[in-house]
């Protein structure tokens, strides 16, 4: 019975996760996504069907993920240059401050080029990687004290 529960409460959760995820789509930044793929990954948990999506969810985004950042030079510079120019016109907009309509622009465009810079050679998963390092250094570090 206990199982049962359990099994409900989290398909549950991962429905509710993917019928809120559209809503959220205007969001700055990846929007939905990630509540979609999360409703999907706790669906998985209990459901072959949801392992097979999310396995194909995850190969396409990284399929996606090629198409868009390009490892050649030139397309680099470019996604650099689109970032650069993305935060500069949030700092201008941010400066000029006429309403809050163009503060929240600001805001989606800051969002956008943050995401823009990080993913573009794999600075994303490198700063994951430190980020990780770091907190074992320090997790030890603690632990050698106590």
């Amino acid at each position: 019975m206990k199982n049962k529960f359990k099994r409900l409460l989290t398909d549950a959760a991962g429905i509710g996760l993917i019928i809120v995820a559209p809503f959220l789509g205007w969001l700055p930044g990846p929007g939905g996504i990630p509540l979609f793929i999360a409703g999907l990954a706790l669906l998985a948990i209990n459901n072959e069907w949801a392992e097979k999506l999310l396995n194909t969810v995850k190969d396409k985004g990284n399929d996606l993920a090629k198409i868009i950042f390009p490892p050649q030079k030139i397309y680099r510079n470019a996604h650099d240059l689109l970032a650069i120019t993305l935060m500069s016109l949030a700092i201008v907009l941010i400066v000029l401050r006429p309403s809050r309509l163009l503060v929240l622009i600001s805001i989606s465009l800051i969002i956008i080029s943050v995401t823009e810079f990080l993913y573009n050679r794999n600075r994303a998963s490198f700063l994951k990687h430190k980020i990780l390092k770091l907190l074992k250094n320090i997790v030890a570090f603690f632990k050698n004290i106590f």
